[in-house]
């Protein structure tokens, strides 16, 4: 606390009774300010601090968005590039099954007419065996 003081000659006389009167008062403003004083620097502070911590807490919440978005987009194109893998994979374990069926069909239909021929018969296809000519 600030205390106004001044020196006075003699403390005997009228203009000390005034100073000393005039001190009173100026200290007693000056104490009542203080307090006023105190409170709006507390006030300016706080105010400074909020606006800091908010701006803090801005930036921190973008990095974890930013975050959370880079996560989130490195994680569909890892599950994407494993789809598109696995549906490579299905597709060609089908085709080689297909090809594999094929490749019976194709083997069954050719003992068929290896065995119609040596019986001296001709698969005409969706009609019955017929001899040959």
């Amino acid at each position: 606390m600030r205390e106004f003081s001044i020196q006075s000659p003699n403390n005997g006389t009228v203009l000390a009774a005034a100073t000393v009167a005039s001190h009173q008062v100026i200290n007693s403003h000056l104490e009542a300010q203080e307090p006023q004083r105190a409170l709006g620097n507390i006030e300016a502070l706080l105010e400074r601090m909020e606006v800091r911590l908010n701006g803090r807490s801005v930036l921190r919440e973008e990095r974890i968005i930013t975050h959370i978005d880079e996560t989130s987009q490195a994680m569909e194109q890892l599950l994407t590039a494993q789809i598109e893998a696995k549906t490579t994979l299905v597709e060609e374990r089908i085709m080689a099954h297909w090809d594999e069926r094929f490749e019976e069909l194709t083997n069954t239909i050719n003992n068929i007419n290896g065995l119609l021929n040596a019986a001296g018969l001709v698969f005409c296809g969706a009609g019955c065996p017929h001899p040959l000519p």
